[in-house]
């Protein structure tokens, strides 16, 4: 019997039946003894045996499935020293089949060619264009003969098989790796084609590959076929981010500026961030064209300063040759960000969002939304960051929440030293033609200036006195009623009217009417010493 089937198979597979029938005519000696063991001069077949069954072609995998049943090891032995089984081999007899024989002891020879998934026409082809190829051709002579014991000794046409030397079976005209048929050099550019039926991407062609198709080198073929394929490239995906390549830091405030408009409740704002302190400007426009963008700015550089660099969008008002102009006059780099990605000047893009979110929450809650600005302006950046007004301005904002008042830089107190040296010149040359005017009490009669460049005068009364805060500023009211607050230069004190006494007025007629005569010392020398 085994003689018989060893004439319908493979050299490989030949010595895969033999542990079959070995142990299915002992298996009164194996069954349920771990410590069978199955000798071979087969090399190959040990690797067949460890291999997971559905690594294997499908007749293997019949073979292997008929083997579990049997609780053996296999293991090498080299012919010379396995000269019992070889010599029982070479005398064994060639018995011709029997009529009513059972047909579970022959193998089905025609089983891949039977599940090869395609019609008469494409199998034939295949088959063709194994019979032409050279390689396909000394593969099966290898196949059939079997591989020689060392890969220098293997042809160098087929040293790229060796790997799978084991895995490789002939059948019907055609070749076999496990389960996959080998593919002939020459249809190998039609099959990836049809792999790549439906435009799939590689991942998808690998796994549809390795379900019917194999030859080696076939993965970068695969992958170059998907990377080559144009319709593919149209509607590939965007590619990953890069490594980023971020801003440098400037030097000093005020020296990057990043602008963007933004809108809210349908109103327009231009925001204008500094790099540095993160201090940001907000204006309300009328209108986002060049004109109105450059006029704003001209307004806030009057206030701040001129920066060294200017980072924008390519929108219109920046891209126009206005802005180019304005740039060239004031003397500042203007830098836009990459087209359509914004992420290349992310800084201002961040900026919009935090202030959007804060005017959004404002509007939410009913508060104001300068205030919320004038706390995110004095709140420092993190806690070994100061706040963007001290990074800008070099000082600390004064907002609502109290706080005790700020050690001063020490360059300030020589400053304000200096600026109070200039301010007593001041007062002191400003001083030479002025006085002071007297206090006024309550309830007197007064004259104020409403109009001080008028210089007309109103009767008023005094209804409030200054205080400690305001020292020269009167309340007043006028004779019509209106309240006023004047300081004291605009107010000045009305003249009471004193009546005479009637005898007073009666002239003494003893007394002179001529000018009262000058009262003459003689001198001291013309007076005789005694």
């Amino acid at each position: 019997m085994i003689a018989r089937i060893f004439l319908l198979l493979l050299r490989k597979e030949e010595e895969d039946t033999v542990p079959l029938f070995g142990c299915a005519n002992s298996y009164y000696d194996t069954a349920g003894n771990p410590t069978a063991t199955v000798q071979t001069d087969h090399k190959p077949l040990v690797s067949v045996w460890k291999k997971s069954i559905v690594c294997n072609s499908p007749r293997l995998q019949r073979l292997l499935l008929r083997l579990s049943q049997y609780d053996v090891n296999i293991e090498y032995l080299k012919g010379k020293d396995n000269v019992v089984a070889d010599a029982l081999s070479r005398v064994s007899p060639q018995p011709t089949p029997k009529e009513g024989e059972d047909e579970e002891d022959f193998i089905p020879v025609h089983m891949l060619t039977e599940e090869i998934p395609a019609d008469s026409t494409r199998v034939g082809d295949f088959r063709r264009a194994t019979a032409e190829d050279t390689i396909s051709g000394l593969l099966m002579q290898v196949v059939a003969n079997g591989w020689p014991e060392l890969k220098k000794d293997c042809h160098p046409l087929l040293v790229d098989y060796w790997s799978y030397r084991e895995e490789i079976s002939a059948e019907n005209g055609l070749l076999f790796k496990g389960h996959r048929l080998i593919v002939p050099e020459k249809l190998r550019s039609r099959v990836l084609q049809t792999i790549h039926e439906g435009h799939f991407g590689f991942e998808k062609m690998q796994l549809r590959a390795r379900e019917a198709v194999f030859w080696p080198g076939i993965t970068s073929d695969l992958l170059q076929t998907a990377q080559g394929c144009e319709v593919c490239q149209t509607f590939s995906r965007s590619q990953q981010r890069e490594t980023m390549l971020s801003h440098e830091v400037p030097q000093g405030p005020w020296e990057k500026l990043g602008i963007d408009f933004f809108e809210f409740q349908s109103t327009t704002y231009l925001l204008i961030a500094d790099y540095y302190s993160r201090f940001p400007v907000i204006r309300k426009v009328r209108s986002t064209n060049a004109n109105t963008t450059t006029e704003i700015l001209k307004q806030v550089f009057s206030e701040y300063g001129v920066p060294q660099t200017v980072m924008t969008d390519n929108g219109p008002p920046f891209s126009s040759n206005e802005f180019a102009a304005f740039a060239n006059q004031y003397r500042f780099d203007h830098i836009t960000s990459s087209p359509r990605y914004p992420q290349s000047n992310g800084f201002i893009e961040r900026m919009v969002q935090t202030v959007k979110q804060c005017m959004r929450k404002c509007a939410a809650a009913g508060h104001d939304a300068n205030s919320a600005m004038l706390v995110y302006r004095a709140t420092p950046l993190t806690t070994s960051i100061p706040s963007p007004a001290e990074l800008l301005n070099g000082r600390k904002y004064r907002a609502l929440l109290p706080t005790k008042s700020p050690i001063q830089n020490p360059h300030y107190q020589v400053v304000r030293e200096q600026m109070v040296k200039d301010k007593n010149k001041v007062c002191e040359h400003y001083n030479k033609t002025a006085r002071d005017l007297t206090s006024l009490p309550q309830n007197q009669r007064v004259y104020v200036q409403v109009h001080p460049q008028h210089n007309q005068w109103t009767p008023a009364t005094v209804t409030k006195t200054p205080v400690a805060s305001q020292p020269r500023s009167y309340s007043v009211e006028t004779t019509k009623g209106a309240q006023l607050v004047r300081n004291r230069r605009f107010i000045r004190p009305a003249q009471e009217i004193t009546p005479v006494p009637a005898d007073s007025m009666k002239r003494d007629d003893n007394s002179s009417s001529g000018r009262p005569r000058r009262v003459i010392t003689r001198p001291k020398r013309l007076i005789e010493t005694i």
